[in-house]
C-alpha cells in the first residue's frame, strides 16, 4: 500500500506515516519489529501532516473531510475537522485541539 508523510519519532524507534488505503489513516511502524499499528481511520476523513510531540508519546495531526462530504461529528456533536492529538500507544482516544472549519494544508510543531 502507498504511504506518505513519513516522520521519525524523536527516539528513532518508530516512524509515523499516512497510509493511503481505502481510507487515509495515520499509522505507526515499530522499526525493530516491523509491527504496524493503525491509530486512526474513519469514513470520509483525511488525516495528514503528522508531527511527534518532543517526548514521542503523542502525534499531532490535521484532519479534514473528503471532497463533497459532510464532516462527521465528534462525541460532542462538533465537526471533526481540525488539529488533533492521539496517544501513540492507543491508551486514549484522539482529542481535538482546535477546530479549523475547513481543510488544512500543512502545519509544524516547533
Amino acid at each position: 500500500f502507498p504511504v506518505s508523510e513519513a516522520i521519525w519519532a524523536p527516539q528513532h524507534s518508530q516512524v509515523a506515516f499516512i497510509a493511503l488505503r481505502d481510507d487515509v489513516a495515520l499509522e505507526v511502524i515499530d522499526v525493530q519489529t516491523g509491527e504496524i499499528r493503525s491509530l486512526t481511520s474513519g469514513d470520509n476523513l483525511i488525516d495528514s501532516s503528522p508531527q511527534w510531540t518532543p517526548d514521542g508519546t503523542h502525534l499531532i495531526f490535521a484532519r479534514s473531510v473528503s471532497n463533497d462530504q459532510t464532516p462527521p461529528s465528534d462525541a460532542e456533536g462538533s465537526p471533526s475537522e481540525g488539529i488533533w492529538r492521539i496517544a501513540v500507544d492507543g491508551s486514549t482516544p484522539p482529542q481535538r485541539l482546535a477546530s479549523t472549519g475547513g481543510a488544512i494544508q500543512v502545519f509544524a510543531i516547533r
